[in-house]
Parts: structure tokens; sequence; C-alpha cells
């Protein structure tokens, strides 16, 4: 979920901006709060005391009582670690951005082509983040912990779920349900009754089948084909 911070003194430039952000991610169906601001004091006492509450800002550079550039060296002295995106009408604060490990800095006016790219990014970001986490079970006293980037996908017969690693095959007593419920979204996808597919393992899709970079086909069956296909080109490039 992106908890979004949009602070612009702007008012009708922060509301278009909210207006296509929200557009854009409601197209993709992904959950996002979108707040504004027209104070970077406002916006940076909110973070001091809840640095959770937005885990991306999109910052205009001129602001009061102090510019986005000073607003974000606060923020990142204070331990802030969101994405900061800054908006300029200018490329003139674009060196300074690096200093605040800026995710990107745009020039006005911001178009749903430069939003489409920066979500892209940011997507692709969060999900080899998350490639990287694991997905620990348990049974009996057998532990599993198994990177979510070494599986390639998940089935299911009769009481069982066998997951496919790019190591070994793992039977675990399991509905596919359940252990759909515990794996990132952003990460596998649902394609049919009885498979789950992880994202980074597919290479090529056709309109009934995933092939994934082993050559291994996993099918796809109709009532999940417009969401396989949605899943594998939001904010593609």
């Amino acid at each position: 979920m992106y908890n979004i911070a949009i602070c612009d003194p702007d008012t009708e430039s922060s509301n278009s901006l909210a207006l296509a952000i929200h557009q854009l991610l409601s197209k993709a169906r992904i959950t996002h709060a979108i707040t504004r601001y027209s104070s970077s004091d406002t916006l940076f006492k909110i973070l001091e005391k809840f640095p959770e509450k937005h885990n991306l800002l999109f910052l205009e550079t001129e602001l009061a009582p102090y510019n986005g550039i000073e607003l974000g060296l606060r923020l990142r002295n204070d331990k802030y670690e969101g994405m900061i995106v800054y908006m300029s009408s200018s490329g003139s604060n674009v060196y300074d951005a690096f200093t605040v490990e800026a995710f990107q800095y745009l020039l006005k006016p911001v178009t749903s082509e430069h939003l489409r790219a920066l979500f892209s990014r940011l997507t692709s970001k969060y999900m080899k983040q998350q490639s990287s986490k694991y997905l620990k079970l348990n049974q009996g006293t057998t532990y599993y912990k198994i990177r979510y980037s070494d599986i390639r996908y998940i089935d299911t017969a009769e009481r069982k779920i066998s997951i496919h690693t790019n190591q070994e095959t793992l039977l675990y007593p399991c509905k596919l349900s359940e252990i759909e419920k515990r794996l990132p979204k952003k990460l596998f996808i649902r394609c049919h009754q009885s498979y789950i597919l992880q994202y980074y393992a597919v290479a090529m899709l056709t309109q009934s089948r995933a092939i994934l970079k082993t050559g291994e086909e996993i099918p796809i069956s109709r009532p999940y084909k417009k969401e396989v296909h949605q899943f594998f080109s939001d904010f593609s490039e």
C-alpha cells in the first residue's frame, strides 16, 4: 500500500497530481491513500511523530517556511526512510536532491507518463525487496524458511500443496487458498484453481499458458486470465 503525501502550496497543482495518482493506482488495483499538505513545517511535524504515516512523499521544491530540499534533509536526519520524489518547474535543485537520497526529480507539469514510469520503478523496487524475504512454514518439529525468489510456482493435489523451488519441491499440508493469503500480492498471482505463479519465474505469457524461465508450462484458466495478464502488464515500460 502507498500512503502518499503531496506537499505543494499550489492547490490546483496538488489536486491535479492527487487525481492523476489516484486514477493510475486505482486502475492497477493498488491500495493507496493520499493526503495533501501546503506547508513543509506541518508535514515535518506529522512525520516526526508518526514516520509510518506516509511511505511516499511528493515534495515541491518551493515550500515554506523551509524549502523541499531542507524538508528532505530534516526528515533524513530524523531517520525517515520513506521514498521522496521532488517536483519543480526548474531543474536548479536536481543535484541537491541527491543529498536527500531522493528517488526521482520530476519537472512540472507532471504528466501521466511521468507517473506511470515512476510507479513502474517503485513497484519493481518493492517486488525485488519482497523477493529477498522468506516464506516461513512449520510442520511439527520441522521448520522451513523459503526465499520468495526461489519459488517458481505452487500447485495443489488433494489436501497438500507442492512448493516448487529452484532447489527442490516441498510438500506441505495446506490448502492453496490458505498459502495464497500468506504470499505478497505484488509478487504472486493465482492463475488457476490449482496453481500460483511467482512474478520473476515467468518468461512469457500466452492466452492460456505461463511459460517459466525453466521451460515449464503452467495453465492459466479462463476465470483468472484477465487478472493474470493485468498483473504482468501493470506499470511495465
